[in-house]
């Protein structure tokens, strides 16, 4: 049995629950995007290939174990360049990434994400908003539980930072989706 469900919540617009776990799957017409991958504890490629044929990208909200446990079952993944050493200190090797900036676009059918570099959670912690649909997708930094802020790489002045920054964008999204 697997341990993901899907929810459509928009047209071509996923979200995947993995125990505690949220991921985002945006379906193109040529290729869809995948927002994290999870624990790990199940075939998430395998169950990607049941809601899409298209080929899958991975985008990595931030190094977490619980955001990159199937990165290994997928070829194309990106991944804000802060985060590596952190994912590598942490006794995981880090994939054949492609570097992933603030203010990069990432296109998937009718949606753009705009990439959004707000560390603190992590170094390389990113949000990807979509301008057009107001669309937040925050990561584990914006979330009505916990957000944990203790071991290697954190930083709680750097955070408050990004929230603070993200506080000015506030009137760019009306909903935001964590994970």
């Amino acid at each position: 049995m697997t341990p993901y469900t899907a929810k459509l919540l928009y047209d071509n617009f996923y979200a995947i629950e993995e125990g505690g776990v949220r991921m985002f799957l945006i379906l193109g017409q040529d290729r869809a995007m995948l927002v994290d991958t999870g624990f790990g504890t199940g075939d998430l490629k395998a169950f990607v290939e049941t809601l899409t044929d298209k080929p899958v990208f991975v985008v990595t909200t931030h190094g977490d174990g619980d955001h990159l446990g199937c990165h290994d079952r997928f070829e194309e993944i990106y991944l804000h360049p802060c985060d590596i050493d952190y994912i590598s200190s942490k006794g995981k090797p880090a994939p054949a990434i492609h570097p992933l900036w603030d203010g990069d676009v990432l296109s998937v059918g009718d949606y753009a994400f705009t990439v959004l570099h707000l560390p603190g959670h992590t170094p390389g912690s990113v949000m990807l908003l979509e301008k057009n649909k107001r669309i937040l997708i925050a990561g584990d930094a914006v979330q009505t539980g916990s957000i944990y802020m203790f071991g290697a790489g954190r930083s709680v002045p750097t955070y408050l930072h990004s929230m603070e920054k993200l506080n000015a964008m506030k009137d760019a999204f009306d909903v935001i989706l964590p994970s």
